[in-house]
């Protein structure tokens, strides 16, 4: 496998034969070496169900460490009050205006780490929200570690499109000798 150009691998294949299957004490050391001073934190959005009304969203904010240092950040995400309460009491979500939340990540990510956090709205309800209305989110992540990102568009856009709520005595019956759904 490769680690891309900004690390390096000392050993980058080993033998080692296993006298015994039940030997507990096998250690294969591999130092990976940094070749350049990369700070790369990538952020992707995306929805953890569908979103019902008057019923539970998640947001799911997924941020990377792609770079060769451990990174602070912060994360905004801008959504429409109007249609989505935000029920987390979380202490790790702010609000820094009517319609934009902060996610505050407090550790540091190492490289090759990611960190997921899930935001809870509730949906609201008709005439406010209909079944097809868009939800919009838009984030955008900081690193407060270092100024120069060096990959910095790290903002992240998703939509989600209100459905209806699942009638459960809503049947359908196929009678005949072969079931098809034309």
């Amino acid at each position: 496998g490769s680690l891309g150009a900004n690390f390096t691998i000392d050993n980058t294949s080993k033998t080692q034969v296993v006298p015994d299957l039940f030997e507990p004490n096998l250690v294969n050391d591999f130092t990976i070496t940094k070749t350049n001073t990369v700070h790369d934190l990538a952020l992707t959005i995306y929805q953890g169900n569908p979103p019902v009304q008057n019923e539970t969203f998640n947001l799911i904010l997924n941020v990377q460490n792609h770079g060769t240092e451990l990174d602070n950040c912060y994360v905004d995400v801008d959504y429409d009050n109007s249609k989505l309460t935000l029920t987390s009491s979380n202490p790790m979500f702010t609000v820094v205006d009517a319609n934009t939340i902060r996610v505050n990540i407090s550790n540091p990510i190492i490289p090759f780490n990611n960190y997921c956090y899930t935001i809870p709205f509730t949906v609201g309800i008709p005439p406010a929200v209909l079944v097809g209305d868009a939800l919009v989110f838009n984030a955008q992540l900081t690193n407060q570690s270092f100024a120069a990102d060096n990959n910095p568009n790290n903002n992240a856009n998703t939509t989600a499109i209100v459905v209806g709520s699942y009638d459960p005595n809503d049947k359908i019956c196929f009678e005949g000798d072969a079931i098809t759904t034309d």
